[in-house]
């Protein structure tokens, strides 16, 4: 869920405030968050709209709810590919991009006056979305992507969470996605962190502990326990 990784987000800084507060004041603090607040407080502009303007943010009945409008784009939106279900998103920015999206597809309706000027594409957003997603579905959308991008046009295949993980270049060189050893389960992946220092880097080595994996380094290397302690402990079922 996204808004778990918000919400661990919040709460890492909430940490570091309490313990600024803390070293400041000597008293530390209870930090109660919740992810469905956290989450909330991202969209605030689309709660401020639907307040104030009564506008939600999806446009009910929308064929395409992935529209600009602030500012206005044409066309600008997820489209469907080749294969099924399998989508791309397009975002003409401008009219150079609508120009360069015209000598890309080479599509005769390009040129139409209809789709002259932002204001007529705007108006007639529906047909034209219709004919984007008519060149689209005769390419996959790894194909359509590289095709707008080498026009300077933001467009981006919309991919499937195993598209993502292995088989990004950006996310590989990112190491978001780690390869650890797990002591039952050998190797598996993990969720790395979204964030890289220059001379503190993080490192993620091995697979989180099983029960009792590190008993021995905790009550015999931290607590200072001795080994017939610790067997005594085993035995007795307190460890």
């Amino acid at each position: 869920s996204y808004m778990d990784h918000t919400g661990a987000y919040y709460m890492a800084i909430a940490i570091l405030m309490a313990l600024r507060h803390r070293n400041r004041t000597g008293e530390g603090q209870w930090v109660d968050l919740g992810c469905t607040e956290a989450g909330a407080s991202l969209t605030g502009p689309a709660m401020l709209d639907y307040t104030v303007n009564g506008r939600p943010l999806r446009r009910q009945g929308s064929p395409n709810s992935n529209r600009s409008q602030f500012p206005a784009m044409a066309p600008h939106g997820i489209y469907p590919s080749q294969e099924e279900d399998t989508w791309v998103a397009i975002s003409c920015r401008d009219e150079r991009d609508w120009e360069a999206f015209g000598e890309v597809t080479g599509e005769a309706w390009t040129q139409e006056g209809r789709f002259s000027d932002l204001r007529g594409r705007l108006v007639a957003e529906d047909a034209l979305d219709e004919l984007v997603a008519g060149w689209t579905r005769t390419r996959g959308n790894f194909e359509v992507a590289a095709l707008l991008q080498g026009a300077g046009i933001p467009a981006t295949a919309v991919q499937r969470p195993q598209e993502r993980i292995d088989q990004d270049p950006n996310t590989e060189a990112w190491g978001l996605w780690p390869t650890v050893q797990h002591r039952d389960m050998g190797d598996v992946r993990v969720d790395g962190l979204p964030v890289h220092f220059s001379e503190t880097d993080w490192r993620m080595e091995r697979g989180g502990p099983c029960l009792g994996e590190h008993n021995e380094e905790v009550f015999g290397g931290l607590l200072g326990l001795s080994a017939d302690e610790i067997a005594s402990l085993t035995e007795e079922g307190v460890l």
